[in-house]
Order: structure tokens, then C-alpha cells, then sequence
């Protein structure tokens, strides 16, 4: 794998796809190409990417309705998901700016592309980092066997383990 992290690119043009892959390559991520909605929720959880590149216009699939199951999958939920498009589409520009992380135009400015790609990337990181100290916390907070309690800054109970509620009912 590469050391900075693994992209996901779904477009069925050939054309623009291997751009966006020797592009990437270049810049040191690993890229996995796709090509159907099947493969995409595959490759996500497969190959733990951190980013998935999904074209507006695909021939085989709604990226849309893509974009949603790729949001509803517990494995890919945090994935950030930048959708490709021509500047002269302002139907999918919006579309893609409503539903996605952010756009990338085609054709490439490798400069604008790599820029959005590694803020992405960051993103994916940090929220990856959350999810697995959020889970961390909760293990311990449920471990313990003295009652723990949360209270938010107007003194307002938000949380409890198990022990509390074990031991004051």
C-alpha cells in the first residue's frame, strides 16, 4: 500500500480514469480503480480507502444513488467522496456540491486536483482517528466497574456505563 493512503476512482472513461491514476501515482497514493456500484462498496471495505473519486456521468450506475449507499455502509460512511465533473455541467456541479465532500473538473489542473485530494484525505484520516478513539472511550467507559457519568457544561446528565446504572438503578 502506499504511505499516502488508498483512492478509490470510479469512472468508466477510460481516458480520464487512467489520468487521474498516474496522476495520483505520481504523488505517492495508491489508487484502485472501479468501474460499477458493485465494485465500489467492495473496494471500499477491501482495500480501507480513503477517498473515493466518483464520476457524475456513469454509464452502468447513478453516482447519486451511488454516493447514498456508499453513506448508509457503517464500513464507508466516513469515506470522503469528491465526484468529478465537466465546468460546463451546472446541473451535476450542484448536484455534486449538495451530496458529495467537494468536485474536481474535468479537464484536470493537476495542481487544483492533488490540493483538493490530500484536504480530503486529511479529512478521512481525522475522522478515521475519531471513530477509533470514540470507540476506545466507550470500551473503557463500559469496562469499568465504578459507575462513570457525564454531564455537559450546565451540569446536564448526557451519558452513563452500565456500573452506573448497576449501581444507582
Amino acid at each position: 500500500m502506499s504511505d499516502r493512503g488508498l483512492i478509490l476512482i470510479v469512472d468508466d472513461d477510460e481516458t480520464s480514469s487512467r489520468a487521474l491514476q498516474e496522476l495520483l501515482a505520481r504523488d505517492g497514493y495508491g489508487i484502485v480503480p472501479a468501474t460499477s456500484g458493485t465494485q465500489v462498496l467492495e473496494a471500499i471495505s477491501a482495500h480501507q480507502a480513503k477517498l473515493v473519486l466518483l464520476d457524475t456521468h456513469l454509464e452502468q450506475a447513478d453516482p447519486f444513488e451511488l454516493l447514498a449507499r456508499i453513506k448508509v455502509s457503517p464500513l464507508s460512511r466516513d469515506v470522503p467522496v469528491i465526484f468529478i465533473t465537466t465546468l460546463d455541467d451546472a446541473e451535476a456541479r450542484a448536484e455534486g456540491l449538495e451530496a458529495g465532500d467537494d468536485l474536481i473538473f474535468k479537464p484536470f489542473n493537476a495542481r487544483e486536483v492533488l490540493a483538493r485530494i490530500e484536504r480530503q484525505v486529511t479529512v478521512s484520516t481525522v475522522r478515521m482517528a475519531l471513530r477509533e478513539s470514540e470507540a476506545k472511550f466507550r470500551s473503557v467507559m463500559e469496562s469499568a466497574i465504578d459507575a462513570i457519568i457525564s454531564a455537559n457544561h450546565i451540569g446536564e446528565i448526557v451519558g452513563w456505563n452500565r456500573a452506573a446504572t448497576r449501581i444507582l438503578g
